[in-house]
This record gives C-alpha cells, structure tokens and sequence, in this order.
C-alpha cells in the first residue's frame, strides 16, 4: 500500500507539474526579478473610487450639456404653424428601415406617413450589436399620444437641435451610452437612432419609466391620511382604494412612506409600520395595496388627530434626518384622501406647520377627491436611479435567453421651461423634460480593477438604501424569470457574515437573526463613511455553491462622491494581502525589439472564463 501510495503522489505531481508549467513560471519570476509586496487594501479602494468617480462626472458633464441646450432651444423657439405642418422627423417605430419590410403603420397615421423620414441603421458593437445610426437621433412617441398635436410639434421641432450637444458627447466620451431626453408631452429623444421593437405592442411611456419619475421628482416623506369613516362606504371607498394604488405607483425606492387609516381614532393601514416611515419597497407597496382592499368604513371622521399623527411623525423624522442643518432641506408632504373635511383644523397646522409668521411650511399637504394640488418646483443636483433592465435588450433578434439581463442605472436631470416666467411676476419652475443616460452595470465592475484584487478578492456597490447594485453573488433571475425584487436585494441578504452566538441558539432561531458585524457594515456604507472592518468571519463558497467553508475578510468601504452609492472592496485576510509585483514587462520586450502581439499568435493563450 505505502509503494502504491508513493507512486500515485509521484504520478500526480509529475501531471501537476506538466499542466500548471509551474517550473517554467518560476524560472520566469526570477529571471524578471519578482518579489511579493504588501496589498494596501485603503490606496487600492482609493484608487477605484477615483476610477469610478471621473466616469460618473464625465456622465454629469453630458447631461448638464443636454439640459442647459434643451432650456435655450424651448426658450428661444417660435413655433410657425406653417413650418409645422411641412415637418417630418426620424421615427423609431414608423420610418422605413434600409434593407427591411416597411414598418405597419396604423390607419390613423396613413396620412402623415411623409412626416417620417427613412433610417439607415447599422449593427454598432458599443451599443452591444444593436443596430443604430451614430449621426441622429430618433423619436419615439407612445400610442396614447398623437404626434400632429401642436404642443408635440413643437418639442418634435426645437429638440432636433439636441442632435448636436448628443454627438459632442459621444465624441467627447466614446464610453457613454445612450443619452435621451423625455419631454413632458411624453416625447422621447433618444440617441443613437435605432428601430423600436415592432413585433409586440407598444406600451412604451417615458413618464412611466423609473429614471423619469426619479428625476423629475425629488426623494421624499409621506404620510397618507386615508378616511375610513362610515360615509366612505360603497363607491366612494372603491375610488379611495384607487387612488391610494395610483399614489403608490408613483414612488420609488428614493421613497418613505406610511398610510394611516382614520375614523373616531388614527392607526396605521399596516399595523407592524406604526410609527415609522418604511421604504416605498415593491413588498412595502403590495402590503400596503392588500390591506387597503379590507378597509371596513365606520364610525365619524376625526381629521384633527389624523393630522396631528401625521405631523408628529414627520416632524420625528425631519429632527433624526437634521433636515433643518440642510441647504436643500427634506421633502415632506401629507396626502388627504376623503369626502369632505368637516371641521376647521386651522389651529393644527399653526402648531404643526406654520413657523417664523407662516413664512416656513416644512409640509406640503395635497387632498384628493374633493382638492387639487399646488406645487413649487424646485432645483436638484442629478439624479441616479436604481439598477433596471436594459429595455434595447429586447431589439436584439438574437438575444439568449439564458443571459442574465443586462443590468443599467441612469442619472438624468430635469430641464425647465423658461419661457413660462417671461410674462411671470412670479416664478414658477414647469418641467420641460428630463434627459438621461445610462451607464451599464458592467462597465462599473471593469473599473474596479478586478485583476488587482487576486483570487476570491471582489468588489460591490451599495446604495443609499442599503441595496445591492452590483455584487458577484447578486443573481437578479430565477428559473429563467426576472425576480420582483431584483433591484431592492439589500446587503445582508448576500453577504454571509458569520456570527458564533446566534449559531448557538438554534432553537430560538426565527430566520431574521443578522450578525452586528453586518449591519455595522451596512450602516457605514449607507451613511457614506470611509473605513474598513478586517478578519471578519464569513461563510464563503467555492464553485458556484458546489462547497461552503468558513473564512476571514478584510473589508474596505469609501463613499462614491456625488452619488448615492458606496463602493465596497473585499480581500482574503490571510492570502489576499500580498501580490508578486514584477517588473514592467511590456517596456522590457519593447526595449528588446520583441513583437508584444507575437505572445497571443495560435493557440497557446486564452482568457480565463470569469474574465
């Protein structure tokens, strides 16, 4: 046995030497001098935030340049009703396309079918195949929409111009994606050109789309008064439920929100949120939507305590946030949904919402079925949104199903209509649009210089809201579906920080329990800080899952400047501090007359899968 057990060692490191060439390595090491140097974990995260840091500006840049354009061409245009009416525009969903069937164009728009200009479109491997046109932009208009309408023209006609300011900046910047601009009117401008998918019908609305709604308003609180007294019965309760879901559809994951249901007495719709603000989560919202629907009216409306709950709630909240040490403050607002109100509760808001002689409002109150809302518009910085799913991915003809889909986040910006203040004594701000661009997820993850890292060394993203914006062990599909909740997946869900004492109580155990190690860790990226955790213990797999083990790691976090996210980067605390640092090889063969490209000729190379 022992002769058999030699032979089998011997056998399996002559095969090991032969296939790892771990001979020939070695000799290469010393022959260009290697030696192992210390990995700086703080100067590497420093150097990757700078990376990023100069991407997302260069992308702040260009959307400054499309708002500050879009804002002059509105103001300076005169619309002519005759130049109208001779105007035609590149399409995406009706121009003719070099080399493809004509588009079906509905029997309403026959007879404009000259207003839309022929495309030629190439496959253009920046825009990942897709077939686009770098030299304009097209326009997609959404069905509920007619394009002849004048206030449509007009913005088909005094956009156009953005051409120009689109392709300076794709010059300027060859990595940046598509820029777009969405106009109130529900316009899109969108750049490259490209062909709208035509096999399936278009429900396409840019004022529905997250960047859209993200951008043009600002994150805020929000405190739902619903009236679930007895005159709320039958239709009117129908209508009230309604309207709380139309109020839900339009926050975000930027969004604090809590409803409270009031009779003769105030409660929360959701008894677990009581006093608290939660997060405008797709679960947070469907439990809201759920319990709406089982509302019982009864009893007399007391408005005043309703009001009084809600204030002291948000008032709670404006004093942890220090929204009073802000420039920009916090956006704050109570929403009313009742009948009627049927006494004076002048006094509440005295108390509660009228300070320095009425001149501070912190609250904005808005009512619904009986008022109307009032709002003031006010400037915000750029906008990033959460992580959603490339829509041009569907133009592909040949996309794979089995690929994950490709994960983007936008930062956009709203442009105001200047004109509306020429004849103004007072200002307003009216919203003309909001123009964007997306950056690919992927693009982040090759900025973080992965190959510095080293073996089981990673990098990710967090947002403001604790969720994961990229993570090697985020996976957005499950069984070949998009998962609800693929953009709202927080921190502690993925990382496996392991913790000895809530092991021990596995009886007591309810599946909720984290290690303070992880929230610590989650608490310092959403506020933004800058720092580490090291020797961390942590459940680590191998091998896509196929093996657990327990390992330690070192955590780096820093803040990404101008944004609402956080860059975190993990190293192996025993191996991953060290790297075998050689000198510069390429000047070396360069010097030596050698052809670098020589290296990569015929078969004898190839790139590791994961890269």
């Amino acid at each position: 046995m022992e002769k058999w057990a030699d032979n089998f060692g011997e056998e399996l490191w002559d095969l090991a030497q032969t296939m790892t060439k771990a001979m020939e390595i070695t000799a290469k090491y010393k022959a260009y001098n290697a030696r192992v140097e210390h990995k700086d974990g703080t100067a590497l995260i420093q150097s990757i935030v700078e990376n990023v840091g100069r991407m997302f500006i260069r992308k702040m840049d260009a959307i400054k340049c499309i708002i500050n354009l879009a804002e002059e061409l509105s103001e300076q245009f005169e619309y002519n009703e005759t130049l109208a009416d001779n105007f035609s525009y590149y399409s995406s969903k009706y121009s003719n396309i070099d080399g493809r069937p004509e588009p079906e164009i509905p029997e309403t728009l026959l007879e404009n079918a000259w207003m839309y200009r022929n495309m030629s479109l190439n496959p253009d491997t920046h825009f990942f195949n897709i077939s686009v046109n770098t030299s304009y932009s097209s326009v997609h208009v959404p069905q509920n929409v007619y394009d002849r309408y004048p206030w449509v023209l007009e913005a088909l006609q005094w956009s156009e111009s953005l051409d120009d300011v689109f392709v300076q900046n794709y010059n300027s910047d060859p990595a940046l994606s598509w820029q777009y601009f969405g106009s109130y009117t529900g316009m899109l401008r969108h750049y490259p050109a490209l062909e709208w998918n035509r096999e399936h019908v278009d429900t396409f609305d840019c004022r529905k789309r997250s960047w859209y709604i993200e951008t043009a308003t600002c994150s805020k609180d929000i405190v739902i008064l619903l009236d679930n007294s007895g005159s709320m019965t039958g239709y009117r309760n129908y209508i009230a439920q309604l309207t709380v879901k139309s109020i839900l559809d339009t926050f975000s994951n930027n969004d604090f929100i809590n409803i409270y249901k009031y009779s003769n007495d105030v409660e929360p719709l959701v008894p677990c949120f009581k006093d608290m603000l939660v997060q405008a989560t797709p679960e947070n919202m469907r439990f809201f939507n759920e319990y709406v629907r089982e509302l019982l009216p009864e009893g007399y409306a007391n408005v005043k305590k309703a009001f009084v709950a809600a204030f002291e709630l948000l008032q709670k909240y404006r004093e942890i946030r220090r929204c009073n040490e802000s420039v920009s403050g916090c956006n704050q607002a109570i929403m009313l949904i009742t009948d009627g109100v049927p006494s004076n509760i002048t006094e509440v808001f005295e108390a509660y919402n009228w300070f320095e002689n009425g001149t501070k409002i912190p609250v904005r109150v808005f009512t619904y079925l009986l008022g109307r809302e009032v709002t003031k518009g006010v400037e915000h910085p750029p906008t990033w949104t959460h992580a959603f799913t490339d829509t041009a991915e569907n133009l592909l003809t040949e996309a794979d199903d089995d690929e994950p889909p490709r994960l983007m986040i936008a930062v956009g910006a709203p442009a105001f209509d200047r004109k509306a203040n020429h004849y103004n004594e007072t200002r307003t701000a009216r919203l003309l649009g909001v123009a964007g661009t997306d950056i690919p997820v992927e693009d982040l993850d090759e900025l973080t210089l992965p190959y510095k890292l080293g073996v089981n060394g990673y990098s990710f993203i967090v947002s403001n809201n604790g969720y994961v914006l990229m993570h090697p062990d985020l996976r957005p599909v499950s069984n070949g579906r998009l998962k609800e909740n693929y953009n709202s997946i927080d921190l502690t869900e993925i990382e496996q920080i392991y913790d000895e004492n809530i092991t021990r109580q596995v009886e007591d155990m309810t599946g909720r329990e984290m290690s303070p190690f992880i929230l610590e860790l989650r608490h310092h990226l959403v506020d933004s800080r800058f720092g580490n955790m090291l020797k961390l213990p942590v459940r680590f797999h191998y091998d896509k899952m196929r093996r657990v083990s327990l390992e330690y790691q070192d955590y780096y976090y820093a803040p990404l400047e101008n944004t609402p996210f956080s860059l975190g980067l993990v190293l192996p605390h025993d191996y991953g501090s060290t790297w075998i640092k050689v000198g510069d090889e390429i000047k070396r063969n360069q010097h030596m007359g050698l052809n670098i490209s020589d290296f990569f000729m015929g078969d004898n190379w190839k790139v590791h899968p994961d890269w």
